[in-house]
């Protein structure tokens, strides 16, 4: 299931007072739709459409901030790469280190190219797995 794939945390754009980046727990995440934004900074798709998507991500975060989050998904090839290019964005991420969560996710969604953008719908209240909504 996706709740058994997905890691126990997220990195968001937040920071501490000492400047370090906070994260929002799954459990903060179970009654939001969530986007998984597929990309990578050497993906030239993805560097034209992510400036967009952040500026739309922004404005609808503005208007409706508590029903939705969107996760980069990197496919960069290294930390430093996935740093600078999450940089750029406005949007929370799965942790760079995290591959396992990243590839069982692929899998899952069938990713087989980027950029790629899944949409969920929140957990279901009696439980189960969160619904599909594009493909």
């Amino acid at each position: 299931t996706f709740d058994e794939i997905f890691p126990d945390y997220i990195l968001s754009k937040e920071k501490d007072a000492d400047g370090a980046i906070q994260t929002i727990s799954k459990d903060e995440l179970k009654n939001k739709h969530l986007m998984l934004y597929y990309s990578a900074h050497w993906c030239p798709p993805c560097k034209k459409f992510t400036p967009v998507l952040s500026k739309a991500y922004t404005q609808l975060k503005a208007e409706r901030p508590d029903d939705f989050e969107l996760i980069f998904v990197s496919s960069d090839r290294d930390q430093t790469s996935f740093d600078e290019y999450w940089n750029e964005m406005t949007f929370c991420a799965l942790p760079f280190d995290d591959r396992a969560a990243k590839n069982g996710l692929a899998k899952r969604f069938k990713v087989q190219g980027i950029p790629k953008l899944i949409i969920l719908g929140p957990e279901p209240a009696g439980g189960g797995d969160r619904p599909l909504i594009n493909d």
